[in-house]
């Protein structure tokens, strides 16, 4: 699975903890997409064509939360899995 620990993202990664004060938030909306980008190329490659989020669990995350991962999912829609 693609992940935030990944060699494309460690540099940033560390960039972001390192800073102080330390920042909770370790993805922006850029780093967010192409994380949904990797992991919609993966799950193409093992045969997965359709996920569903359930958006009463998105929606019952707290604000912080969602506008986190909203770029996350926007990017999974926008590169083909349903």
């Amino acid at each position: 699975m693609a992940s935030s620990s990944e060699q494309e993202f460690v540099t940033h990664y560390r960039a972001l903890v390192n800073r102080f004060p330390r920042s909770h938030g370790f993805w922006d909306s850029e780093v967010a997409s192409r994380v949904g980008e990797k992991l919609e190329f993966r799950l193409r490659e093992i045969g997965v064509t359709n996920v569903q989020f359930d958006p009463h669990e998105k929606q019952s995350r707290p604000v912080h939360y969602r506008v986190m991962l909203s770029s996350l999912f926007h990017s999974i829609k926008n590169t083909g899995v349903d």
